[in-house]
């Protein structure tokens, strides 16, 4: 069990974890694919925990855009419904990621899985964290996005983000590159993992970074630190067509 998402629902902490069955071993026990989600709930955020589910959404059918991944789901609940924003992947060789949706009538499911991903794999996407600003009517998602070096590793190498005037709806061209190495100081490659939360007039952006350049021993997953950034509210709506 890993990175949980956690969220207050009907009264309860609901925290949706990463379930796996294997990892890379000693000494960072990387998780290893398939990545499921778990869930697990209690009445206070510093528990007790009841484990519920390890594999609360079925993973997609062999050769699949989510065969190999459906987990750490960023929830919403709007108009009475939750909606599941999960990040999703194929098994390789060559790994295509990207989020997908799934939809349901209660926090503990059943979830109705959408049966397309709401942005192409080649996009490599994943961890999904969502904000709506009322000033200009649009949702903000911030992501993970995976990239490779030049020996070929891949590793997370920024933060991303899309926006959509449909919670559902969203289009690969409307983007842009919120952090990286090329805005955080202390960070050699690197950087993901966001997380939103409002406090007062700021939005702030937790995410998780490595001080270390990427190598094959621990392909920038170890090692990392926590940072933070914020931006005044309200956002900025981009240049839309």
């Amino acid at each position: 069990a890993c990175y949980g998402p956690t969220f207050f629902f009907e009264g309860k902490w609901h925290l949706y974890y990463v379930s796996v069955e294997n990892t890379s071993g000693a000494p960072f026990y990387i998780p290893a694919l398939p990545y499921r989600t778990g869930l697990a709930t209690a009445d206070h955020p510093d528990g007790p925990w009841t484990k519920v589910s390890t594999s609360l959404l079925a993973l997609g059918e062999k050769g699949s855009w989510n065969e190999g991944c459906i987990c750490a789901p960023y929830v919403l609940q709007l108009d009475g419904r939750y909606f599941a924003f999960y990040s999703a992947s194929t098994t390789g060789p060559d790994y295509y990621r990207t989020i997908g949706l799934a939809v349901s009538d209660s926090p503990g499911g059943p979830w109705e899985l959408s049966p397309e991903p709401l942005l192409p794999p080649g996009e490599q996407l994943e961890n999904a964290s969502l904000y709506y600003e009322p000033a200009c009517s649009l949702w903000f998602m911030f992501v993970n996005h995976v990239g490779r070096d030049e020996a070929g590793n891949e590793f997370t190498e920024a933060v991303w983000v899309y926006w959509s005037r449909s919670v559902t709806e969203w289009d690969p061209e409307d983007k842009a590159i919120v952090l990286d190495a090329s805005n955080i100081p202390w960070v050699k490659q690197a950087v993901g993992l966001p997380a939103c939360l409002v406090v007062g007039s700021k939005l702030w952006i937790g995410f998780d970074a490595c001080k270390e350049s990427v190598n094959s021993a621990n392909i920038g997953n170890a090692h990392r630190d926590i940072g933070m950034c914020s931006f005044d509210l309200p956002l900025r709506a981009p240049v839309l067509e």
